[in-house]
Order: structure tokens, then C-alpha cells, then sequence
């Protein structure tokens, strides 16, 4: 998978995550009654401004908060900063709901490592083939 799709599958799974988060938690919050409130308000509010987001105390951070901030890290290619993010959900419909996109994202990161190390070796013994 590229950081293109990635960012695809994530601005589609941020939304359906921005939903779960304002659906809250709780007996009331699920099922048709949770998914009409998250759709609701997913509607009428505005989505919080990344820049907004990223300048907040981790303390302070709301599942919707890290869900933007995750999406910045996405856009700019930062998908470890992004997976990290990820990590901090606390409510259990957004987790489940950002959890195949962050899969993606752990492992690209995890295949890209592997290419490096792959390049690094292949260069030490060109190097040793020549001397």
C-alpha cells in the first residue's frame, strides 16, 4: 500500500472516526441511536482545525483532537507520528473504527524499514565485493 492510499483510506475512515467519537459512549450512544447522534453532529460541527489540535496539551486531547492530528501526520507523510496518535483513542467504537487504517499505516511503516535495511546491506556488500 502507498502513503497515497493510505491517505485515501484515511480521509475516508477519519470521517466514519470523527463520527464514532461525537456519537460518545455509553448504552445510549449505541447501535441506530448512537450512529443518527454521531451522524448529527458530525453535520452540523465544523471539523477541528488540525493547527487548533496540534497546539493543545496531550491532557486536554479529545478522541476527535487526535483524530485530526492524525490526519495532519497522514497528509504530511508522517505515518509513525500519525499510528502514535492513533494509539492514545480511548473510546472503544473509534478505536475499532480507526484500527484497519491504522494497521495499514504500521505496516508500510514496517516495509519500509525492511527496504531500508534491504538497501543498506545490498550497499555494504557492493562495497566489500569492490576492495
Amino acid at each position: 500500500m502507498t502513503v497515497g492510499e493510505i491517505q485515501d483510506r484515511f480521509e475516508k475512515d477519519g470521517s466514519m472516526g470523527r463520527r464514532a467519537a461525537l456519537s460518545g459512549e455509553g448504552p445510549l450512544s449505541d447501535g441506530l441511536g448512537g450512529l443518527i447522534k454521531g451522524t448529527f453532529f458530525s453535520v452540523v460541527t465544523s471539523p477541528i482545525d488540525p493547527a487548533l489540535a496540534l497546539k493543545k496539551k496531550p491532557a486536554d486531547l479529545t478522541d476527535e483532537d487526535r483524530i485530526e492530528r492524525a490526519r495532519h501526520y497522514v497528509r504530511i507523510g508522517g505515518l509513525q507520528s500519525a499510528v502514535a496518535e492513533l494509539g492514545f483513542l480511548e473510546g472503544d467504537k473509534v478505536k475499532r473504527v480507526m484500527e484497519g487504517v491504522k494497521e495499514d499505516m504500521e505496516v508500510k511503516i514496517a516495509v519500509d524499514d525492511c527496504v531500508k535495511i534491504l538497501k543498506l546491506r545490498c550497499a555494504a556488500l557492493n562495497n566489500s565485493m569492490k576492495g
